[in-house]
């Protein structure tokens, strides 16, 4: 008999919410609306420090498989911490952020690689990329020239 009322208040229950959904209007299930819990100005500029610190010492954007998690675990800074350090400190995202190494790297290998006779192709794979189109986009994104155009002015 008390399982039969309790499943009596039940289906009552059900019957009711469903037939006056406006009980419902003044819960906000959005989270998104939560505040966002933002790292201190000073701890943001330590991780700053210490992620600047470790991209010129390690250089992990030369990892073809790096991530942000990965990046995040080699520095010791939360990713969540880490992604917010790029964004606010330097205005771009994770990827944004590494192409940028990348293809300061690659300018400077282009600009040695008139002596040692690198190719293009042996230095977009040093410096992390895995596809030409990808790595030919990305360099005329930043220079506004391709690797070619660039080698070629170097040379004149």
């Amino acid at each position: 008999i008390k399982y039969i009322s309790l499943l009596g208040f039940a289906f009552t229950v059900l019957y009711y919410t469903s037939n006056h959904p406006e009980l419902f209007s003044i819960i906000d299930f959005n989270l998104n609306k939560l505040p966002k819990v933002s790292l201190s100005d000073s701890l943001l500029e330590k991780y700053k420090t210490e992620l600047l610190e470790y991209m010129e010492t390690h250089k992990p954007y030369l990892d073809p498989d790096i991530s942000l998690g990965k990046l995040s675990e080699q520095v010791s800074i939360p990713p969540r911490s880490l992604s917010e350090v790029i964004n606010r400190s330097f205005g771009m995202n994770f990827f944004e952020f590494i192409n940028t190494y990348r293809i300061k790297e690659a300018k400077k290998q282009i600009a040695g690689s008139c002596e040692n006779k690198k190719t293009i192709l042996e230095v977009l794979y040093e410096v992390g990329y895995n596809n030409k189109s990808v790595f030919n986009s990305v360099f005329k994104k930043y220079t506004g020239m391709t690797p070619t155009e660039y080698r070629a002015e170097i040379i004149n």
